[in-house]
């Protein structure tokens, strides 16, 4: 089927991880269908102010367009947000035209991201009465999550309730991120399509053992990720219980961040690598024991999944959607959020009982569920039946 994909986040100039989850499920969706990207952003970098286009060719079956548009906040929030908007309507109508030349109508249209792609989505219902699916990622809807949907001005609300109930159907990472949207906003038939693991990048490598046990924690380090219990664990590991132990930690490097490491006397033993591409990510997860995510909230937990897939336990918080990832016991441990000292006790306990945990078990289990293949089935399937002829 021809699916053509409009998408909130997308990887680029902008932000070259921004939505990299996207990429790598269009990836897997074109095994089976024609997968097309249209992905409309506005940069404060552009040269002389002037519209950019990227082309993306990745195989026959999958392609991308990306617009990027000037700011101009320079003129004001109100000027710059009319501007943006007319430019984001007028380049998403363009990039259609050119995809509409090339390939004809498509057969449905996958939303990834309501806010704003999803606007697009319901015009082109009602001009074309082309059907679409929303699939929504962005955490801001749980209720836990800072800032959350109720932050929205009222308008970005109504239009986001009405990029829901307009769509075919509502497709999620997980079932408890899918049920949250059902009972905090708008109850509409979900479906589950998991994130998807590269097994091309992450797999298990044979290591020598070292003198001390290698953490390592990937995240954008926010309020929502609480890096900083984290910190507080390995300080009593480390300073209190004398544990031989190393954390690599990828991710932005804020002040603050910083500044509680070395009130913690942890600057030899938390080792900060920056933002890395995801080929990095992999080597170093392949380099080390063991992740540790301990999150507030999620809808997911991609690099759960990734370091499974390089053979490691995790540790991770007992928020509920990581119940429906990790196996207790067999590809991590879930631990009380919030209590540094129950974490730190996990870690302990994992150091001491690291021989429990096989490394091809826990490869090849997450494998089998996330591989790119199967992501592509389960893609395939919903397209089938959302957009019947």
């Amino acid at each position: 089927m021809k699916i053509l994909w409009l998408t909130s986040w997308y990887p680029g100039k902008v932000g070259f991880l921004d939505g990299d989850f996207i990429e790598r499920h269009a990836g897997s969706a074109s095994i089976y269908d024609t997968i097309f990207i249209i992905h409309v952003v506005k940069s404060p970098v552009l040269v002389k102010n002037k519209i950019e286009i990227e082309e993306r060719i990745y195989s026959p079956a999958f392609s991308a367009l990306i617009f990027y548009y000037p700011s101009y906040g320079k003129y004001g929030k109100v000027v710059d947000g009319l501007i943006s908007n007319i430019f984001f309507c007028w380049l998403h109508y363009k990039a259609y035209r050119k995809y509409k030349s090339r390939f004809g109508k498509p057969e449905g249209i996958l939303v990834q991201v309501g806010l704003k792609a999803g606007i697009m989505a319901v015009l082109y219902k009602k001009m074309y009465s082309i059907p679409y699916l929303l699939f929504e990622r962005w955490t801001g809807l749980l209720q836990e999550a800072k800032p959350n949907f109720t932050d929205l001005s009222k308008i970005k609300r109504w239009l986001w309730k009405t990029i829901l109930k307009q769509s075919v159907k509502l497709v999620t990472v997980s079932d408890y991120f899918g049920a949250e949207i059902n009972r905090l906003h708008l109850k509409k038939e979900y479906e589950v399509i998991p994130n998807m693991i590269r097994s091309s990048l992450f797999f298990p490598i044979k290591k020598e053992k070292d003198n001390y046990f290698r953490f390592i924690h990937v995240s954008n380090m926010d309020y929502q990720k609480n890096f900083e219990d984290v910190l507080r664990a390995l300080h009593i590991l480390v300073k209190k219980n004398n544990v031989a132990c190393k954390m690599e930690i990828y991710g932005p490097i804020s002040k603050s961040t910083l500044q509680l490491t070395s009130e913690l006397g942890l600057e030899d033993v938390a080792r900060y690598r920056g933002e890395v591409t995801h080929d990095k990510i992999a080597l170093a997860m392949q380099a080390a024991d063991a992740l540790i995510l301990y999150s507030r909230y999620e809808t997911f937990g991609n690099v759960i999944i990734e370091a499974n897939a390089c053979g490691l336990p995790v540790i991770v918080s007992d928020h509920p959607v990581f119940k429906e990832i990790v196996q207790e016991g067999i590809t991590g441990i879930i631990v009380k959020g919030d209590s540094p000292h129950l974490l730190a006790d996990k870690m302990i306990w994992l150091i001491n009982n690291y021989s429990n945990f096989n490394a091809d078990q826990i490869c090849t289990m997450v494998t089998e569920k996330y591989s790119g293949e199967h992501i592509g089935k389960l893609f395939n399937r919903l397209f089938a039946r959302s957009f019947k002829k």
